[in-house]
């Protein structure tokens, strides 16, 4: 930040005449300075006349308060951050919100838990998660119990109870589709194996975007 002074009790009255052109240059040197720490301002402080008032990049503040106090953006907030210290249902961590010029809009900007996507998926897509369990069997179809518009992403965890006959297993999908997926299950040698002990079973979770 600026060292300038600011002395409100300088020119006295009792100051010469003489002086008052040199103060006001003064004064106003030690305001474009320290206008120069937030805003861009024209003289020594290096900034035109054409950006003058125009905030320096990363001077606004973000705001961190309850989310019930950003709800509705004003003239001073619009082009802030805002990040909210209250969590939701106890599991989601603090929301970042932007204050837009957009019909006065607040943006939801993200969290620690939000899914990114490559893509645009439209108005009318949602991204979905699915997740469930499956008996442990090679050539298996399991259904995701929802349509996604593109393949999803499926990720697998095996379960099982190996067999004095079986020293190993490693599950993988087989084929996919927009609605299911088949489970190949192999033995630590890569060759399939029908194997299904009591307690074996599969994890599997799917993610991506659906149009409702």
């Amino acid at each position: 930040m600026s060292t300038n002074i600011w002395d409100e009790s300088s020119p006295q009255n009792t100051d010469r005449y003489q002086d008052a052109a040199l103060a006001l240059r003064s004064l106003k040197t030690v305001i474009s300075s320290n206008l120069s720490q937030s805003v861009y301002w024209p003289g020594t402080a290096g900034g035109s006349v054409a950006s003058a008032g125009q905030l320096v990049l990363g001077a606004t503040r973000a705001f961190y308060a309850a989310q019930s106090a950003y709800s509705v953006p004003s003239p001073v907030t619009q082009g802030t951050l805002f990040a909210s210290n209250n969590l939701a249902g106890g599991s989601i961590g603090p929301r970042l919100f932007g204050a837009t010029t957009v019909s006065g809009a607040t943006l939801f900007l993200g969290t620690n838990r939000l899914v990114e996507g490559l893509t645009w998926p439209g108005q009318t897509a949602r991204w979905v998660v699915s997740t469930g369990t499956s008996v442990v069997s090679s050539g298996n179809t399991i259904a995701y119990g929802v349509t996604y518009d593109v393949r999803p992403l499926v990720d697998l965890g095996l379960r099982v109870q190996l067999s004095s006959e079986v020293s190993a297993a490693v599950v993988s999908i087989r084929t996919s589709t927009t609605t299911n997926f088949r489970l190949n299950v192999s033995n630590g040698s890569g060759h399939e194996t029908g194997f299904s002990n009591p307690g074996d079973y599969v994890c599997w979770i799917s993610e991506g975007t659906a149009t409702f």
